[in-house]
């Protein structure tokens, strides 16, 4: 949940409250730009219902922090100080909103095991082992819908360079490909059979 509360200076307080709320967006999509927005217009949880039919409460966070400025700051054109200390109020609250979906992450993704766990050196294998865990939908044309891995900017760059690494290998292609082959299987299965239900 974002709210600023600005006292005084309504005039300016509508601009402000806009400019950082995009700002803290920004920092969101860049660490997260998979993860959708959802209003939440009101109470204080939301709930979402898996595949498998188990509902999990999610309790709304907040976060909130202050600035204190001078109004003598402003009229003494000293707005560079001012949009400072805004856009600095607006990273902090960025990076708490970023954490806070990292923990929810985490916990979802520790709670049904889609984790690969690796000693000092990440190669193809673990890539294989986290296709072979996660569920795979499959677009109109048969194309795959790859999972988003969730890694540190680290971790994510040489999972990057490992999937380039697959793709210009011929037999870990191959390993690859079978995977995904396996993974059709499983998705016309599922869809077949909620068609025959639903």
């Amino acid at each position: 949940m974002k709210k600023l509360m600005l006292i005084g200076m309504s005039n300016i307080r509508s601009k402000i409250v806009n400019g950082v709320i995009d700002y803290i967006d920004n920092i969101r999509e860049k660490g997260m730009p998979e993860i959708k927005i959802t209003l939440h217009h009101e109470g204080d949880r939301s709930a979402i219902e898996r595949e498998n039919g188990v509902i999990e409460i999610i309790e709304i966070g907040e976060f909130a922090d202050t600035i204190t400025v001078d109004k003598k700051e402003i009229i003494n054109e000293n707005v560079g100080l001012f949009q400072e200390k805004v856009f600095d109020i607006g990273y902090r609250l960025g990076s708490e909103q970023a954490n806070f979906a990292r923990n929810i992450i985490n916990k979802a993704v520790e709670k049904v095991g889609n984790i690969v766990e690796y000693k000092n050196v990440l190669g193809p294998e673990h890539i294989f082992e986290m296709l072979e865990k996660v569920q795979i939908d499959f677009d109109e044309k048969d194309n795959p819908i790859k999972p988003g891995f969730w890694a540190d900017p680290n971790t994510g760059q040489k999972i990057l360079e490992i999937l380039k690494t697959i793709e210009d290998t011929p037999e870990l292609l191959k390993k690859h490909d079978e995977i995904i082959e396996k993974k059709r299987i499983e998705y016309h299965d599922r869809e077949s059979h909620r068609k025959l239900v639903g």
